[in-house]
């Protein structure tokens, strides 16, 4: 009979999954895996790497993962959580999995405000709530709305705030109307921040096949007609609703990034900047109201 402990339970991973993933990947889905199962943190696990032996329960759990890997499920999805920005995120199927790549537009705003000081934040297109609960958790004297159309998204965003202790406003609202801005006060904000549905339908083929099969295209996708209609329709109301010299950020598609530039230079905003990424992408861009 075989053991169940670390050391065969990763061979198994090794086993069902190297034909699918790199080694790399599957290391990092195993301690995910484990992590997330057994409660442990990194120190639990070099602790226990050697001698735990886990319950048949734990050890059929953690096995009938690879199943749902295979089909590759992401393992946001499968253990129903991530990890963005030091904070802990829930993630459910209906609503995009946090990135690593915003994280870095998170560092972004945080390092052009002044943390201390009472700021207005607003993110729109929230999803799960990681940019504005990870603002409002370094911004603790921010006040910091959560807006998104979908209920699903303020539903999770919500269980988000909640989980991590972070009080924030949370909001319905679809950036393409503009009477769902009505309810604020003009020249209310401080900073305006978005990571809107940006990739063009043409480029589908781009995506990971993970990516397509599970997360919600409606967060993914644009029409390739106008794609940049969601920062147009944001930025025509971050005119009004800004405060002088308020920040507008964005996370964007690396094609559009000049012609986004160009947009917002026309509409009349000014220190516009455009931010290449960890991957060497044009991935961010910020931009300031007059």
């Amino acid at each position: 009979m075989v053991q169940h402990n670390i050391i065969n339970l990763k061979s198994y991973y090794k086993d069902q999954l190297s034909s699918i993933y790199s080694q790399r990947e599957i290391n990092s889905f195993f301690k995910i895996a484990v992590y997330n199962r057994m409660k442990w943190n990194s120190s639990d696990y070099i602790i226990h790497s050697n001698s735990h032996l886990f319950s048949d329960s734990d050890w059929m759990y953690l096995k009938d993962l690879v199943a749902r890997l295979s089909l590759r499920e992401p393992i946001q999805y499968i253990v129903g959580e991530t990890t963005f920005y030091g904070l802990k995120m829930l993630c459910k199927t209906n609503v995009l999995i946090p990135r690593p790549e915003t994280e870095e537009l998170v560092d972004w705003v945080l390092n052009e405000v002044n943390q201390k000081k009472e700021l207005n934040i607003l993110d729109l297109c929230t999803g799960s709530g990681c940019i504005g609960l990870a603002l409002k958790n370094s911004c603790s004297n921010s006040n910091v709305t959560l807006s998104d159309f979908s209920q699903h998204c303020l539903d999770l965003s919500e269980e988000n705030a909640s989980l991590n202790s972070l009080e924030v406003s949370i909001i319905k609202q679809n950036i393409h109307i503009p009477a769902d801005f009505y309810k604020f006060k003009i020249k209310s904000f401080d900073v305006w921040v978005s990571n809107p549905p940006y990739i063009p339908l043409s480029k589908i083929s781009d995506v990971d096949e993970n990516v397509l099969k599970y997360e919600p295209k409606e967060a993914l996708f644009v029409n390739d007609d106008d794609p940049l209609k969601p920062y147009l329709d944001i930025s025509i109301q971050a005119w009004i609703y800004l405060n002088n010299l308020g920040f507008l950020f964005f996370e964007i598609h690396h094609e559009y990034a000049d012609q986004l530039q160009d947009l917002l230079l026309e509409l009349g905003f000014i220190n516009i900047e455009i931010k290449i990424d960890l991957q060497g992408k044009k991935r961010m861009l910020k931009a300031q109201k007059p």
